[in-house]
Order: C-alpha cells, then sequence, then structure tokens
C-alpha cells in the first residue's frame, strides 16, 4: 500500500469501524484531511475476496454543490496525489468524481442536486461541514445506506461546533450509543503539518471574540449570546483613554449597560 503521512491523534480514527465516525473541533486540526485519507485508503484496501469481490462507492456529501469543487474534491484529489497514486486514480471533474483502478469510486454531491440523491448508491459516506445540514437531511442520507457488512456503511462526519444547540450535539453527544458512535475531538494542537504562521494568524484572529475563540481555536461548542457582550468584554485599561479629543466627522457610539 502507499505511504500514508497521518497525524498521530488521528490514528484510531483510520481503523474505526463504527457507523457514526464524529470528528469536531476546531479549524486546522486536519480533520478534513484526515477524512479523505481514511476513504481513499478504505477504496483502496477494501476490495472483499476473489469469491465475494466488493467495490466501495463513497459519497462524499455537502450541503451545496457549489462548495464542492474547492473543498472536498481538492482534498480527496490532493491526498491522492501526496500518496502517490494520481496514475491509478481517474479524476473527473466535470462529475466531481475519482475512479480507482480496482473500481472503486468516490463521488461528491450537493443536497441541493435532488437528481442525484434520488439515484443514490452508496456503500458509505463523508458529511462535510455538517452544521450545514438540517437534521431531517441527514436522516434521509442514512435511510440510504445499507450493506452486507456492518462496517462496509460508515459516515465520517466532521464539522466545527459552532452552536450548542445544534441537532448534531443531540443526536450524538447528548445521547450517545457507545455501540454506533465514536467521536474523536481535535484542534490545530494535534496537526504535525500545519506551520507556526498559521497557529499565530488563527490566535490571532479570534482572540478578541471570545465566542469565535472558543469554536475555531479551543474547538468547543459555540454560545448564541442575547445581551451582556460589551459589558463582560469591557477592559478599562484597553478601551479608555484620558484626554481623546473630539474629531468632527467621525461617529459618536453611546452605549447604555447594566
Amino acid at each position: 500500500m502507499p505511504t500514508v503521512h497521518i497525524n498521530d491523534a488521528f490514528i484510531p480514527f483510520m481503523t474505526d469501524e463504527h457507523r457514526y465516525d464524529i470528528l469536531w473541533g476546531g479549524a486546522g486540526s486536519g480533520k478534513s484531511v484526515s477524512a479523505a485519507q481514511k476513504i481513499v485508503h478504505r477504496c483502496l484496501s477494501e476490495t472483499g475476496t476473489e469469491a465475494d469481490p466488493f467495490k466501495h462507492r463513497i459519497a462524499v456529501i455537502r450541503k451545496y454543490k457549489t462548495s464542492i469543487k474547492q473543498s472536498v474534491y481538492e482534498q480527496i484529489k490532493s491526498v491522492c496525489i501526496s500518496m502517490g497514486i494520481e496514475d491509478y486514480v481517474a479524476f473527473n471533474e466535470s462529475y466531481l468524481s475519482f475512479k480507482f483502478f480496482n473500481g472503486a469510486q468516490i463521488f461528491c454531491i450537493g443536497l441541493d442536486d435532488p437528481e442525484k440523491l434520488k439515484s443514490l448508491v452508496a456503500t458509505s459516506s463523508w458529511v462535510e461541514e455538517a452544521t450545514e445540514l438540517e437534521e431531517a437531511d441527514f436522516n434521509q442520507l442514512d435511510l440510504r445506506f445499507r450493506g452486507l457488512s456492518p462496517y462496509y456503511v460508515q459516515h465520517i462526519i466532521t464539522f466545527n461546533p459552532i452552536d450548542e444547540t445544534h441537532w448534531i450535539k443531540r443526536k450524538f453527544f447528548d445521547n450517545k450509543n457507545d455501540d454506533m458512535v465514536y467521536i474523536m475531538h481535535s484542534t490545530y494542537r494535534d496537526n504535525n503539518f500545519i506551520d507556526e504562521q498559521y497557529k499565530r494568524v488563527l490566535e490571532e484572529r479570534f482572540r478578541y471574540d471570545e465566542n469565535q475563540y472558543r469554536i475555531y481555536v479551543l474547538g468547543q461548542w459555540g454560545r448564541i449570546k442575547t445581551g451582556s457582550e460589551y459589558y463582560f468584554n469591557f477592559k478599562h485599561s484597553k478601551h479608555v483613554k484620558e484626554n481623546v479629543a473630539y474629531i468632527p466627522g467621525l461617529p459618536l457610539h453611546i452605549s447604555f449597560d447594566f
């Protein structure tokens, strides 16, 4: 098999056989790369036996078709190239699909493409940016996946945890079924392959927004705030200066709080 460079934190995920593999956490943690690596590896390695051959058809799903080309399609293509197997894979940019030398396939679809969904025949899936989906979307997808062997069907679900009231939290975290669900949390600190500049950019970009910092840096569930944001973020040493001159032409903002 080709050499695959995997982040240490994701090694258990690569061989996990639960029906639902949940990869959640912060930005830059390597969730999407690891998901792409796993589905490519499955297409190469899970072929059944000579007497009972098996060919994967793995669906890669996003809410909107227009977001696929520059995200999951390019990610899977990049993984194939990094593994040195590009000569054994047919890349179809028009159909956003991959066909491997052994007959296995990966194809990308958007939930806004109803014709493809009607005729969906697949063995497993990767749902990227899963928080874009409604619960009904996912339930309909899940019902379409049936396999002869339990592990032939697996949904990899990747996302940043934008809202603690999201259905994903209720369905997979609050009511976790250990027999069916594997959950792995990660942040950029778990990614051995990102550069120091990206780490600094990530920390600086969200340092003054507590909620965004929780989501994209700490990889924790976001909290919808309904008030007092100014009050709790106010720092006298930072926001108050002596002898500040009024500059005509610039707006004045007046805020009242408890």
